[in-house]
């Protein structure tokens, strides 16, 4: 079971551009109860992301005695855990590779000026060679 701790209340844009990222305009859809949803696109280098997403925040997290414990949130990493993890579960239906993703993350973090910037990003960068190992995206 996916745990969700955070749910978008607005609209979300960021704009890709100024970390020199170019991603492909395109539309990111889901599907839910069957249904085939809007859920955010990338228009010029703009990553919009629909306000009701919800995401687990940094990763990983999971249930410990009805609380939800892992990797701690703090305010400096809402909006890159928020485009981090959006990019990864539609992975599929844009341009970037895993590793953009990444320094998307991290170039976030420094931007909300998060005091551990190195260690947050470290470890995703860590995780990301992980799992190409274990041969998952």
């Amino acid at each position: 079971m996916k745990i969700w701790k955070f749910k978008l209340e607005k609209d979300f844009k960021i704009d890709l551009k100024k970390y020199s990222i170019l991603a492909k305009d395109c539309v990111f859809y889901d599907t839910i109860e069957d249904k085939k949803i809007k859920v955010g696109y990338f228009k010029k280098g703009v990553l919009c992301i629909y306000k009701d997403y919800e995401w687990d925040g940094c990763t990983p997290k999971f249930k410990l005695f009805g609380k939800i414990v892992g990797i701690p949130d703090f305010g400096g990493t809402y909006n890159a855990s928020l485009v981090h993890d959006f990019l990864i579960e539609f992975f599929n239906q844009h341009s970037l590779k895993r590793k953009e993703i990444d320094f998307i993350f991290e170039y976030v973090l420094k931007d909300d000026s998060f005091q551990f910037t190195w260690i947050y990003s470290n470890a995703v960068h860590l995780f990301r060679k992980v799992t190409l190992e274990l041969g998952s995206s």
